[in-house]
Formats: structure tokens, C-alpha cells, sequence
């Protein structure tokens, strides 16, 4: 059974984009990442990604502000993942609380394909850069 994981996607008001650089001494130290975690076996996925925002990187939204775009499966040696990548739009760059993070940067949409992602996040970027590209168009 695969761990349940989500991730947010989380787009300021200028369209630029959070990510997040994980710590030393856990699994894929140094990876960037959109910033998320485990979901509890009982906890909803919205719930979990309104609780790993808060937990993570100390920002605070509401489960109506989060918009799923796309999940996979991936599989490593040691454990498998199932990773549902969740879109946040916050009014305005909030301020980034370094609580589980070692540090983060924010991208324009342009630019997700430079960042060096982990294996398991790369498919889900075809589903957010067309989402991306369709919110532009509305």
C-alpha cells in the first residue's frame, strides 16, 4: 500500500510559485519539492495539505482555497508513494516560517521545468503547466 502524499502548489499573486528545499538527514536530503507531506491513514487529502502548509512552512489557509490538479504513483527500493499535487493561490507572498524546510524560493511557472525535482514529482508537471497555461487563458 502506498504512503498518501500531498503536495501544494502554492501561487502568490504575481503567478510565481513556492518551492521548497528539504533538510539534511531525511530521505532526498537537498531535493526541492512543492512543500507537503504524509497524510494520516483517517485525514482527508485537503485536510492534510491545509495541515503540512501550516506544519511546514507556518502558512495558514483555508481546505476551500486548495484545488486538486494531478496525482501518481512512484515507486522506490524502500517505499512507495502516491503523491497528489494540490493547487493553493494565496493573495500575496506570505512569509515563509524555515519549520521543516531548509530554505525555499519562489519560481514563475516558466522556469518549474529548471528546478531540480525529484524523480517521483516530474509527472505531475505536465498536469500543472497545462492547468498553469489554462488559468492564464481564462
Amino acid at each position: 500500500m502506498p504512503v498518501r502524499v500531498v503536495l501544494a502548489c502554492v501561487i502568490d499573486d504575481n503567478g510565481f510559485i513556492l518551492v521548497t528545499r528539504r533538510p539534511p538527514g531525511v530521505h532526498l536530503p537537498n531535493a526541492w519539492e512543492f512543500p507537503g507531506g504524509k497524510a494520516a491513514p483517517d485525514e482527508d487529502d485537503r485536510d492534510a495539505v491545509v495541515r503540512e502548509l501550516r506544519e511546514e512552512v507556518g502558512l495558514s489557509i483555508r481546505p476551500t482555497a486548495c484545488d486538486a490538479v494531478a496525482s501518481t504513483e512512484f515507486a522506490w527500493p524502500e517505499r512507495r508513494v502516491r503523491l497528489t499535487l494540490w493547487m493553493v493561490r494565496v493573495p500575496e507572498r506570505p512569509p515563509i516560517l524555515h519549520q521543516a524546510v531548509a530554505t525555499h524560493r519562489w519560481v514563475p511557472p516558466d522556469q518549474l521545468r529548471t528546478v531540480p525535482w525529484p524523480d517521483a514529482n516530474l509527472p505531475l508537471l505536465p498536469a500543472l503547466l497545462d492547468r498553469l497555461a489554462h488559468d492564464v487563458r481564462r
